[in-house]
């Protein structure tokens, strides 16, 4: 539980300060503050499914027997073999953490190469 909550004040962080650079760049910062949790969580989903693509293509789970799984104490028996394999290897989590940090690195990359918008200060320009 501590890790959900953990990884939940990183989005929340990382939406922050992308939201600066919003600001700066004079564009809302609440909308690129939702733009980057959406691309974190977008490219973490992408990152949990290479990890299993990749674990399914080297015979460590088998998602295939889930089509066949009818009652539920087969799924949960396969759910808990999942977490295990993938808790069992600290590069999986990772990996799907590096794929979340990408999304934020990607908007905030695009954010970077906006032009900024210089405004005046109150007293700048009056004689």
């Amino acid at each position: 539980m501590e890790g959900s909550l953990l990884i939940f004040f990183l989005i929340i962080y990382l939406g922050y300060r992308n939201g600066l650079i919003a600001k700066l760049k004079g564009k809302s910062p609440i909308v690129w503050v939702l733009i980057t949790i959406a691309s974190y969580l977008f490219f973490y989903i992408l990152g949990v499914l290479a990890v299993l693509i990749i674990l399914m293509n080297t015979g460590q789970i088998d998602l295939t027997s889930i089509q066949n799984a009818q009652d539920i104490a087969a799924r949960n028996a396969l759910s808990e073999r999942l977490m295990q394999v993938m808790g069992a290897n600290p590069i999986h989590y990772i990996t799907v953490q590096a794929f979340g940090l990408g999304g934020y690195l990607l908007v905030r990359y695009i954010l970077e190469r906006m032009p900024t918008i210089n405004i005046p200060k109150d007293n700048e320009g009056v004689v």
